[in-house]
């Protein structure tokens, strides 16, 4: 589920691990690993850390703070409080859908978007 989360964030964004990499000063292995699911780190492991600061710096850029707080329903407007729930969001377990699959996405729809 992991995976998932991270590429539907990475798709709300309209980032690749290029852009994450460059925000967060890191090589883009270490976060397509993470989209890959190769990795599956700790919820307080260095790489979460640099991959949700580097998720808060681009949608801060892209004016998108408040998606992601109504996405991942932080409780509060502080940057922490943010941080700790796209984390909580990300190794949450329920089998909730994501709002919207970018990978699930058919002709019709596709067509309807255009």
């Amino acid at each position: 589920m992991l995976s998932k989360r991270i590429e539907y964030l990475l798709w709300i964004l309209a980032t690749d691990n290029t852009q994450l990499a460059a925000y967060a000063g890191c090589s883009e292995s270490n976060f397509s690993r993470l989209k890959s699911g190769a990795r599956r780190p700790s919820k307080d492991s260095l790489t979460v850390k640099k991959f949700v600061g580097a998720i808060m710096s681009i949608a801060k850029d892209k004016s998108m703070t408040g998606s992601l707080r109504s996405l991942t329903d932080a409780q509060s407007d502080d940057d922490d409080a943010l941080f700790t729930a796209i984390i909580n969001w990300l190794f949450e377990e329920a089998n909730e859908p994501i709002p919207y699959s970018p990978w699930e996405i058919n002709a019709r729809q596709f067509g309807e978007k255009l």
